[in-house]
C-alpha cells in the first residue's frame, strides 16, 4: 500500500470531557403569613391568649437552594466538533499540498511509540501530494475504546472519539470516490491527535 492510499484511509483518534454547572435559586412565597389585625379582635377587655401575629415569620421561610454542580459528562462538546473539523481542514490542506510531515508533532504517542517520530517524520514527507483529497466531518461521538491496528500490531486508546465523515480520495485504481466512514482522533490538552500508519514498526525484522 503506497503512502497516498494510507492517507486516503488514515485512522484517527480523540477524547475530550467537559463539566457543566447548573443553578436555579427557588423564591419562596412569602403571602398568606396568617397576619391578624386590630379590627378583627374580638371586643373584649381580656388580654389575648396570645400575642398578635403582626411580622411576617421569616426565621422560619426556607433558604433559597442550587442545584448541585454537574459530573463532567463523556459527551463531545461543540467547541469539541469545532476543534476537529479545524483539524480535517489542516490535515486537508496538507495532504493536497503534500505537506503531512508538518503534522507529525500532532501524531498521537501509540504512532509514536510503534513507529519513532524520525520514521513518521519521513514517510509523511514522502508522500506525493492528493489534491483531491477532502474531508467533510458530519458528527462526532465517544470518547470510547478504539483498537489502534497496524501492521499486525494493535494498541487500545481508551479515549477515542468517533468522527463520521465522507472522506474522498482516490482509490487504488486511481478513481476519485467518496466513501462514509468512521475516523478517530484523539484531543489530548485542547489539541487534536491523529495516528497512520508510518511504515515499518520499531524493532521489526
Amino acid at each position: 500500500m503506497d503512502g497516498r492510499q494510507r492517507l486516503g484511509a488514515v485512522l484517527l483518534v480523540a477524547g475530550i470531557g467537559c463539566a457543566a454547572v447548573g443553578g436555579v435559586g427557588l423564591a419562596t412565597d412569602r403571602s398568606g403569613s396568617g397576619t391578624a389585625s386590630a379590627t378583627q379582635a374580638p371586643a373584649s377587655t381580656a388580654p389575648p391568649a396570645a400575642p398578635p401575629v403582626s411580622t411576617p415569620a421569616t426565621a422560619t421561610d426556607p433558604a433559597p437552594t442550587f442545584g448541585p454542580t454537574a459530573e463532567p459528562t463523556v459527551e463531545p462538546t461543540t467547541d469539541t466538533l469545532g476543534l476537529v473539523r479545524a483539524f480535517f481542514a489542516t490535515l486537508q490542506a496538507a495532504i493536497r499540498a503534500g505537506t503531512q510531515a508538518d503534522l507529525v508533532d500532532s501524531l498521537g504517542d501509540a504512532t509514536i511509540e510503534r513507529y519513532g517520530r524520525d520514521a513518521c517524520a519521513t514517510n509523511l514527507a514522502a508522500t506525493d501530494p492528493v489534491p483531491s483529497q477532502a474531508f467533510e466531518v458530519l458528527g462526532i461521538s465517544g470518547p470510547g475504546r478504539w483498537d489502534y491496528t497496524t501492521d499486525g500490531l494493535t494498541t487500545t486508546v481508551p479515549d477515542a472519539i468517533t468522527v463520521e465523515a465522507d472522506v474522498t480520495a482516490p482509490d487504488a485504481t486511481g478513481t476519485v470516490a467518496t466513501t462514509r466512514r468512521d475516523l478517530h482522533v484523539q484531543v489530548v490538552d485542547g489539541e487534536v491527535r491523529w495516528f497512520t500508519d508510518c511504515g515499518t514498526p520499531l524493532g521489526a525484522p
